[in-house]
């Protein structure tokens, strides 16, 4: 059975007692027990929980997507919470003025536009400038051995392009926390506590603790895998991936198009687009329903740019992006880049698109290999 950092908090007691204690965390923050990170280090008897901090979508994670957090008190434990997707995103001198380490417990997806990992980057950071240490309970992520998309540019970087990773990075929190402390030169105490029978393999096929959603979009395994192929239909009002139906971002429905068409010209290794279809707003919407078939093969943002390229075809290039309500600066930001946009436009082929990242993919790995942990 797996075993968080959450699970072994007792195995670790040295690198928290006698320390003034803040939790980053959300509601997927669970041990085995269904315990949530705030009731075992505030009913610890050894330890000192101090203050709150919640990342986007809140400490409670009933926020939506791009909605702003204010501060509050925890009903229960009577502790305040510091929103970090407030007024503030990066903690300040305040915030952390009666904290000596900041405890990090949060499931993230190894996508860097999910945007956990720029909240991580924010809180190593201030921790270094602030003299503060850091501790980070070490969770799975849904693609941790898939690398993919193109590595943030140089002028496109935001909070949610806020580490300079490919956008499907494949690293656990813990491994990130301590690639960023290396690539960010960054004076600061950082502990990892490990997972224990953790392996790299697909997320759902192991034992770990139940899966609750870290946002109200991602509500299982199988969102979060696809979640960085439909992510772009933020960027893009005429896609539309049934974020608040039943399949969160496992469809890709677009009007006017059927999805049997755009299934056949997406035959891609590693995925299966099957057609589907929903009733959006009374009217019959076709599209697709995405779904891994091949781990070692897939390449989700690969797949959203032959999607992408594939929409452009049945619907024309021209059309596709000038319809309304289309934030190509989001899109941008988003992926990291805004080449991929402007070959899209160009009618750039997908498999010339997807090369133009591979040597910074390569550049990638030969940092990150020396920081996993595991495998």
């Amino acid at each position: 059975m797996l075993h968080t950092g959450l699970d072994r908090i007792d195995e670790h007691l040295d690198l928290l007692c006698g320390r003034r204690l803040g939790l980053l965390a959300h509601p997927a923050s669970l041990n085995q027990r269904g315990q949530h990170a705030v009731q075992v280090l505030a009913r610890h008897t050894q330890l000192d929980l101090r203050t709150l901090f919640g990342p986007e979508h809140g400490f409670f994670g009933q926020a939506n997507a791009g909605e702003k957090v204010s501060n509050a008190r925890h009903p229960l434990f009577d502790l305040p919470i510091v929103s970090l997707y407030g007024e503030h995103r990066k903690p300040s001198r305040e915030m952390l003025a009666n904290i000596d380490t900041i405890v990090v417990d949060l499931q993230d997806l190894a996508v860097r536009c999910y945007t956990f990992c720029t909240s991580l980057r924010y809180v190593l950071e201030a921790a270094a400038e602030q003299g503060k240490s850091v501790v980070v309970l070490d969770r799975p992520v849904p693609l941790a051995d898939t690398i993919d998309g193109p590595v943030t540019k140089p002028g496109c970087e935001s909070f949610v392009s806020g580490i300079d990773a490919p956008l499907v990075y494949g690293m656990t929190p813990g491994e990130t926390a301590g690639w960023l402390k290396h690539t960010l030169h960054l004076d600061v105490e950082l502990n990892i506590i490990q997972m224990r029978h953790y392996t790299r393999a697909p997320a759902h096929l192991q034992a770990g603790p139940p899966w609750v959603p870290p946002s109200p979009g991602i509500r299982s395994w199988q969102s979060a895998y696809v979640y960085p192929v439909t992510v772009f239909t933020e960027a893009l009002p005429r896609l539309h991936c049934d974020r608040s139906g039943t399949l969160p971002f496992q469809l890709l429905l677009i009007p006017g198009i059927q999805g049997r068409a755009l299934a056949e010209q997406v035959t891609i290794p590693g995925i299966k687009c099957y057609p589907d279809w929903r009733y959006l707003n009374d009217e019959l919407v076709e599209g697709v329903r995405i779904v891994p078939s091949d781990f070692t093969h897939y390449r989700p943002v690969a797949a959203a740019v032959h999607l992408l390229h594939a929409i452009q075809q049945l619907v024309g290039v021209d059309t596709w992006w000038q319809q309304d309500g289309a934030r190509e600066d989001f899109f941008d930001l988003l992926m990291g880049t805004d080449t991929v946009r402007e070959s899209l436009k160009a009618n750039e082929s997908p498999e010339k698109i997807v090369k133009s990242w591979e040597c910074s993919i390569q550049s990638f790995r030969e940092t990150r290999r020396h920081h996993l942990l595991y495998g």
